[in-house]
């Protein structure tokens, strides 16, 4: 009867996987790297969905809060991603199809309070992949976009195409660095010019909490997701501004701000554009 429960939940809930997201997450209880129920029902439910499937790769990167030390955080954060692995794998994942499992240790923040979204495993369904792009093009309208920088209104934003990251991760790929090094020169002959980098994710999945019916679903959990959302695109804002600084622009002219999924790109008649234009960082002129 349990099990018929279960499948029943996760059958209506397929809908909400009709645009998979760019990462979902395990959260995880205080200093614990085991699996909650609610955490293996989520696992469960994207098994059960297609969204984690034999065949397919699946990336997996723990994390944990801003507490205690890296000696404790570091391992915590990777024997979390290892849990997770030995789940999957335990319900007929095979090992090959698991492409990274690391810990990535505290997410750090200027604060020493716990935040319970950041008590978490990353999971990036179809693995580290680099999402195929027209790279030319891209390069090209980016740069033809940054060329109106100088003339673009204070207060409007440059959106950039072409500068991509790692999926579930703030890291930068390396397709991205003609553009970057259009917009550092930029910046560097106009020495007036203050910007704000904006950063975006995709795909607005809500987090499964499967352990009660969906209309009683807990409130805490979306709010966990969005937080783990919003942290990503904090850090991918983070990330261009550190390579800015790196290559010689003054930090006192950027700032950086991320938007997690509040605000996607639509198309003319309504419907979000696809993940690739909504995993996106823009640039906002603050001063001239």
């Amino acid at each position: 009867m349990r099990y018929l429960f279960i499948l029943l939940i996760c059958s209506a809930i397929h809908n909400t996987y009709a645009q998979k997201a760019d990462t979902f997450h395990v959260f995880f209880p205080v200093a614990a790297s085991t699996l909650s129920v609610n955490g293996k029902q989520t696992l469960d439910s994207l098994l059960y969905n297609d969204i984690i499937t034999k065949g397919r790769k699946v990336g997996l990167i723990g994390y944990a809060d801003n507490t205690g030390t890296d000696s404790i955080n570091n391992p915590l954060s990777l024997e979390r991603a290892k849990t997770v692995a030995n789940y999957l794998q335990y319900m007929g994942i095979d090992s090959t199809d698991i492409e990274l499992v690391t810990g990535k240790g505290a997410i750090k923040r200027n604060t020493q309070q716990s935040y319970p979204a950041d008590r978490r495993v990353d999971i990036i369904p179809g693995g580290f992949k680099i999402y195929p792009s027209n790279t030319k093009t891209e390069i090209s309208e980016d740069i033809a976009a940054l060329q109106k920088l100088t003339t673009t209104e204070r207060g409007k934003t440059i959106s950039l195409n072409n500068i991509i990251f790692l999926a579930g991760t703030p890291e930068i790929l390396e397709e991205s660095y003609p553009t970057l090094q259009a917009l550092t020169k930029i910046l560097k002959e106009n020495p007036k010019i203050k910007i704000r980098i904006e950063g975006h994710v995709c795909c607005n999945a809500a987090y499964i909490n499967s352990n009660e019916p969906i209309r009683e679903r807990n409130p805490n959990s979306k709010a966990e997701q969005a937080r783990a959302e919003q942290t990503l695109s904090d850090r991918r804002a983070y990330a261009v501004k550190k390579y800015l600084t790196s290559h010689g622009i003054d930090e006192s002219r950027l700032s950086c701000l991320g938007f997690g999924t509040k605000v996607p790109l639509l198309e003319a008649d309504g419907k979000t554009m696809n993940p690739r234009k909504n995993r996106r960082v823009e640039i906002r002129i603050m001063e001239k």
